[in-house]
């Protein structure tokens, strides 16, 4: 890990990659949510919903852990560079206690998760009071001050396509090269042109010799998905390049006068005949 990706906020990222997701099903996705005069730096994402309870749709796309919760507030602490700590414990404590008491928001309506990109070396389950849970990866307190918080690890959640989103940015490369070859298979890169150019940016600055910056902005991680986008789509040959499409997807891009551009009255004439007797 070079310096210069420590300069970056991991958690404006990881949120804005959510938010791509997420708002097609109505669920909001916010990074740095100010709760005191003068809070203090914390690498907090917050994920609620619009509607009165979650959807199946919108569980679909959630994280294990987060979507086994009728909370209607997720307030989770990324941590990518620091790791696991008893400090990163407190803060997220904290925040949970300020945002219920400010905002007024019922305690069970409040689900709070430390997300970890790097994996613990020591014995950190006794040292700080969890317990493995049925999901791999994640982990719930037990103790007084660590029970409303749940502990997701990346490199060790399963890999899949609810938890691709968030795997992406495991410090393993082999689990974040199979979490990004899961988004691509899994239709998420579908739902808009944002996504997938945001995913190409995110797979770049993640390989090695990437140009350094003075860190990367969702802004700039967009424009680097475009950039490669473009030339990708520029170079490839056409015939490959529309083998990876079903016709569908192509043809909804052009108007129907467009469609039919090519072919012969007679051509149209038949074709119109089968869809009679078909």
């Amino acid at each position: 890990m070079n310096d210069v990706k420590s300069n970056t906020n991991w958690h404006v990222l990881l949120a804005r990659l959510l938010q791509l997701i997420l708002e097609h099903f109505k669920v909001q996705v916010l990074s740095d949510v100010p709760l005191l005069a003068n809070p203090p730096r914390a690498d907090i994402v917050l994920i609620r919903r619009e509607s009165s309870e979650w959807t199946e749709e919108q569980r679909r796309w959630l994280a294990d852990g987060l979507r086994h919760t009728d909370a209607g507030h997720l307030l989770i602490e990324f941590k990518y560079t620091e790791g696991l700590t008893f400090s990163a414990l407190r803060q997220l404590i904290v925040y949970d206690y300020f945002y219920c008491e400010i905002g007024e928001h019922p305690l069970d309506d409040v689900a709070c998760f430390l997300v970890v990109a790097r994996t613990p070396q020591s014995d950190w389950r006794n040292e700080l009071g969890f317990i493995a849970t049925e999901w791999p990866g994640v982990y719930q307190g037990i103790e007084t001050f660590t029970k409303r918080i749940k502990i997701l690890l990346l490199n060790e959640l399963e890999s899949t396509p609810h938890n691709a989103s968030l795997k992406c940015f495991a410090t393993k490369r082999k689990e974040r090269d199979a979490a990004f070859k899961v988004m691509s298979r899994s239709g998420l890169e579908s739902l808009s042109k944002n996504i997938e150019q945001f995913t190409l940016g995110l797979r770049r600055i993640f390989m090695p010799h990437t140009l350094t910056t003075e860190g990367w902005t969702p802004d700039k991680v967009m424009d680097l998905g475009r950039e490669l986008k473009e030339a990708i789509t520029k170079n490839i040959p056409v015939k490959e390049f529309l083998s990876y499409h079903q016709p569908s997807e192509i043809l909804r891009y052009y108007q129907p006068e467009q469609r039919l551009s090519g072919l012969t009255e007679e051509q149209i004439r038949a074709y119109l005949e089968k869809i009679k007797k078909s």
